[in-house]
């Protein structure tokens, strides 16, 4: 292994350069933070309509659609917009939080529907996690007041 030392040029370069691989990364994952923050209100929104204005018997419906819906929307622009770049340990950090999100509200909204109960509460709660969490990650104060609103629309 050769050990170089950098000179102060090249050291600023590669901060510089690793600063504009965070931010083009958090650019990449925006979408899917805005999609699923409508997703969410949509589903939310829905099944209060359905439960206080129709009586429908099933109002929890609307999460499973949703769900679907933007599990296809994510996956197709995922696959249209897919990063050729090495992921970074924030990117992989990103992933494990979002992703055991995705197993935890998946199992929330199926207890909740099995127990007869409003998955709403539960299910804006939990959002507010990896979403304060990707804000502060991020330095991005409109996720990090995203989670703090979850919370509060939760309780």
């Amino acid at each position: 292994m050769d050990s170089k030392e950098f000179t102060a040029e090249e050291s600023l370069q590669t901060i510089q350069e690793m600063i504009a691989k965070a931010k083009q990364s958090f650019t990449d994952v925006s979408f899917y933070y805005l999609l699923w923050g409508w997703i969410m209100l949509g589903a939310s929104l829905g099944e209060w309509a359905l439960r206080e204005f129709v009586q429908f018997e099933f109002p929890w419906i609307t999460w499973p659609i949703a769900s679907a819906l933007g599990g296809i929307i994510s996956s197709v622009y995922g696959a249209k917009h897919q990063s050729k770049s090495l992921p970074t340990y924030m990117d992989r950090l990103q992933k494990y939080v979002w992703g055991g999100y995705g197993i935890l509200l998946f199992l929330t909204i199926f207890l909740c529907i099995s127990q007869s109960l409003n998955p709403s509460p539960f299910v804006l709660i939990l959002t507010g996690l990896p979403t304060f969490i990707s804000g502060g990650m991020s330095k991005f104060k409109p996720l990090i007041f995203g989670g703090i609103a979850f919370w509060v629309l939760g309780a």
